[in-house]
């Protein structure tokens, strides 16, 4: 049996409204950039909006292409399909050295905490896996058959 990750909706939301509030964002300080008809390069907004640009393009080339992922697991492994660079890695359960699980809390109010559980697998060669509830709806489910199958390697 294969149990496959499923994104939540809410995180394709989130990603679209993102992506486009930055781009509008740059789309308007660049259109502000211009004064009479010529883009005025001593202008805040021009600088501002090249500042947004590159660390929007240095974002998306760093992060959110391994972000974007789907995660298969079957009885003897980790199958991990990137699909912004269509890219897919298989991991033995012989590789993981360990495993890590962290709270990512947002602070709501003082008292209060709201966030979501991340597990970080490391492999023996330090390379990490990670993927959160944030990210998929049956991360649970997902993170339970690692550990079973996991385990299961282990004593055969």
């Amino acid at each position: 049996m294969t149990v496959t990750s499923h994104f939540r909706y809410q995180y394709w939301i989130l990603l679209f409204f993102g992506y486009t509030s930055v781009i509008l964002i740059l789309v308007v300080s660049i259109y502000h950039s211009f004064s009479n008809g010529e883009l005025n390069y001593k202008s805040f907004l021009f600088w501002a909006s090249l500042l947004i640009f590159t660390g929007f393009i240095y974002y998306i080339k760093f992060f959110a292409v391994d972000d974007i992922k789907k995660i298969f697991v079957t009885k003897s492994g980790i199958k991990v399909k990137y699909l912004l660079k269509k890219k897919t890695e298989y991991f033995d359960f012989k590789q993981i050295s360990k495993f890590r699980t962290r709270r990512i809390s947002n602070y709501q109010f003082p008292g209060k905490k709201d966030g979501y559980q991340s597990l970080e697998i490391i492999l023996k060669n330090d390379e990490l896996i990670t993927f959160n509830a944030y990210q998929y709806e049956n991360y649970h489910e997902v993170k339970m058959y690692i550990y079973q199958h996991f385990k299961e390697s282990r004593k055969g």
